[in-house]
């Protein structure tokens, strides 16, 4: 799979424009990084190569960016000569997280998946234009292996300026847990307006303060549906079924409910009186200090911002199975459309039922999925476990999220992504479950540029 020299050249190098930066997007998979650039700087972002090994996600990236030029190769095959022609201004990449999962084997360094990204660093190490900006993105656990120590000291040797962070969409008010770790780097004497310790960044309370970045993303025009706004009464009163470590299942109750609520709404009264507080002053001082004790959250709006209307002729697609439900009833984590908060979504979604997203219910009255399970689990004395699953979990109508929604949750932008016709519903739910949120890489990317001219 390596990229031939002479394919390379077919594919004509773009136009230098002086007011635009060129970015060089690594792993491209369907164009996270790239909306996340659009969203950040505008028209001031020009993706000048995009380059990913899978083929189906170079399908989905050049289905909605025609006009970048990109590359379905391994990254093993680039060259320096090849980058340093780009004149590329950024590099955005998000290495292969198998390597460092926790599902894994954790082979770090000596997992092949990793050897793309380390002729990556040596490229870099033999560049004689590099950029001024890059980006990584990685799954938590990235920033304890032995290929982030590598990274770091290239990047160190190469005169760059690093931070690193540990954020999940949760925090900036997006109903989804997706914990990754991002580091940003510029290469001096660029310097970073907030001083951070050696840890990763946990609390975004800062960087929302320095850029602004501060209203929640909330999907609701063709690609999602508003429903009837709540209350924060009728919120509480909700009951939701989640998956504990042993497998349980446990009711959230009210007075836990109005705990969350509470714990939620001090921590954004923080956020707003700290911001209230900094936009008095015209600029952080560098030497502002980060205390790691806090993890801030802004209030995640509830799901059914990012729900989409499934037709009763669409909805059998989308439906858990029976047999699935007989196998793993008591190991799904359910949501309804007024939790504010859901699983991360991985690429078996769908295809695996445990540990890979959320699965809705959108039934009637609040303690009609309460009922159901408690039915089923006082049966299971009687046995005949196939008939109480149809009598007790089929009506519920459990789905999965549909592959508009999950994109909707990572924020790709209804009006300009869509997936293409030829994809089948398990190919969209693998690709985004390899993709990124877009609010969180923008805001980032935002505190990257603060300052810049």
């Amino acid at each position: 799979y390596r990229l031939n020299k002479s394919v390379m050249a077919t594919k004509a190098l773009p136009r230098i424009d002086p007011g635009r930066l060129r970015v060089v997007e690594f792993y491209a998979g369907i164009g996270g990084y790239h909306y996340a650039l659009e969203q950040t700087l505008g028209d001031r972002a020009h993706v000048v190569a995009a380059i990913d090994i899978n083929t189906k996600a170079i399908e989905f990236y050049r289905h909605n960016f025609p006009s970048t030029p990109h590359f379905n190769r391994n990254i093993c095959g680039v060259t320096s000569t090849w980058l340093d022609a780009l004149l590329p201004d950024i590099f955005v990449l998000s290495p292969p997280c198998q390597p460092f999962t926790r599902q894994g084997l954790k082979g770090d360094s000596s997992d092949h998946r990793t050897d793309s990204f380390f002729h990556l660093m040596e490229l870099m190490l033999q560049m004689a234009h590099l950029p001024k900006y890059l980006m990584v993105e990685n799954v938590e656990g990235f920033q304890n292996s032995r290929t982030r120590n590598r990274f770091t000291e290239i990047l160190e040797q190469l005169g760059f300026a690093y931070q690193e962070f540990l954020l999940s969409p949760v925090q900036f008010g997006i109903p989804n847990s997706r914990l990754r770790y991002y580091l940003l780097a510029k290469i001096k004497p660029s310097k970073f307006t907030l001083q951070l310790g050696e840890q990763p960044l946990r609390d975004p309370a800062l960087l929302f303060t320095v850029t602004g970045v501060f209203t929640p993303s909330v999907i609701s025009e063709n690609g999602g549906r508003r429903l009837v706004e709540h209350t924060e009464s009728e919120c509480e009163g909700r009951r939701v079924w989640q998956t504990e470590s042993e497998g349980r299942r446990v009711g959230q109750t009210e007075s836990e409910g109005e705990c969350m609520l509470a714990q939620q709404a001090e921590n954004e009264d923080m956020l707003v009186q700290s911001n209230q507080t900094e936009s008095n002053n015209t600029q952080l001082e560098t030497s502002t200090q980060h205390t790691t004790g806090v993890v801030a959250h802004l209030r995640p709006n509830p799901l059914s911002h990012y729900l989409c209307a499934v037709s009763e002729a669409d909805l059998p697609k989308f439906l858990v199975p029976a047999k699935l439900l007989a196998k793993c009833a008591m190991a799904l984590d359910i949501v309804t459309p007024w939790s504010t908060q859901c699983c991360c979504f991985t690429k078996a979604y769908a295809h695996y039922s445990v540990g890979t997203g959320s699965v809705l219910y959108e039934g009637g009255p609040p303690g009609e999925l309460d009922e159901a399970y408690r039915a089923f689990l006082a049966g299971r004395s009687l046995g005949k476990e196939e008939e109480r699953v149809q009598d007790c979990l089929v009506p519920l109508k459990l789905r999965y999220f549909t592959p508009r929604e999950v994109a909707n949750l990572m924020c790709f932008p209804p009006k300009t992504f869509s997936f293409p016709p030829s994809a089948s519903q398990q190919q969209c739910y693998r690709v985004l479950g390899n993709s990124l949120n877009i609010t969180v890489v923008a805001a980032l990317l935002k505190y990257l540029f603060y300052g810049a001219e």
